[in-house]
């Protein structure tokens, strides 16, 4: 790797590459029934670090299983994608059921009574932030309100298109839906991929959209201060050029492949081991433990 230590710095592009590799082995290792530990990495063992494949994710396998496959042709996937990201706990998912077509009243309904176990209804992951105007009413009215009604009121004009990239998909759905800022949108993009008109998108493996720790991430790996500003232009192109390293040392070293989305998740991860911590500490969620 001496030739691209002009571009990143090699220790911490070293160790970034060893963090995904020791990310997937401690998966590996986890749902093969070894026992624990499952990594002498001091900051694996103590802290969270999300799968280096978004696909391998706990709330990414439920809603594949339950919402995704059974419903891979539906043309307004999309939309159960998006009220699956603003909510993002399976269990309220579950009650909610496959929300299309929208029933607002049957949502607020859901909302508005705590899961049966006990599970928060949200997952912070994504964070909704409602406008002053609902100061004092609730998370799921703002949502139901604001952004689940107009934008299945909308929802022919936003479907995929046999025309779009994921890019441009990710683009209109930025541009055209209230409250469905980047960040956001790129879920939404990342789950709707897998179906219908999406599935032979000319960018389904090299499309991603930057998010603050991906950022963060990149930063560090250019010896930049973390919280340098990017234009996506400029962060997209050296997402490339890291992409362009490090997938040949994945691939022959561990055998593994990511697509670009990937990348920019595990960006966000190193984003917290760089720092030397994650503000959330390691618990396996009993359902997945329960399903090991």
């Amino acid at each position: 790797m001496e030739h691209v230590t002009h571009y990143f710095d090699a220790a911490r592009l070293g160790q970034f590459i060893n963090y995904i590799i020791e990310r997937e082995n401690v998966r590996i290792r986890k749902e093969r029934g070894d026992p624990k530990p499952w990594t002498d990495d001091p900051l694996l063992r103590q802290y969270r670090f999300t799968n280096i494949r978004r696909e391998d994710d706990y709330v990414t396998r439920w809603i594949a299983k339950n919402w995704r496959t059974p419903n891979a042709d539906d043309p307004d996937f999309w939309f159960a994608a998006y009220v699956a990201r603003q909510i993002n706990e399976p269990a309220t998912l579950a009650r909610l059921g496959y929300p299309v077509p929208f029933d607002p009243e049957h949502f607020l309904r859901v909302m508005d009574e705590p899961n049966p176990g006990g599970e928060k209804l949200y997952r912070a992951a994504y964070m909704v932030r409602s406008s002053s105007e609902y100061k004092g009413r609730s998370k799921a009215e703002y949502l139901a309100e604001k952004e689940f009604g107009p934008a299945w009121e909308r929802r022919i004009y936003l479907r995929p298109r046999p025309t779009d990239t994921l890019r441009s998909y990710h683009r209109r759905l930025v541009q055209e839906q209230y409250g469905m800022g980047s960040f956001i949108a790129a879920q939404v993009v990342a789950d709707t991929k897998f179906t219908g008109l999406m599935r032979n998108a000319d960018d389904w493996i090299t499309f991603a959209a930057p998010g603050p720790g991906s950022r963060r991430g990149l930063n560090v790996l250019k010896g930049r201060d973390p919280e340098a500003k990017w234009n996506e232009s400029d962060w997209l192109r050296t997402l490339r050029e890291l992409i362009a390293v490090v997938a040949p040392e994945l691939k022959d070293r561990a055998g593994i492949v990511l697509s670009a989305q990937d990348y920019q998740n595990n960006l966000c991860e190193a984003s917290k081991l760089f720092r030397g911590y994650s503000k959330q500490k390691y618990r396996a969620p009993p359902e997945a433990i329960a399903a090991e």
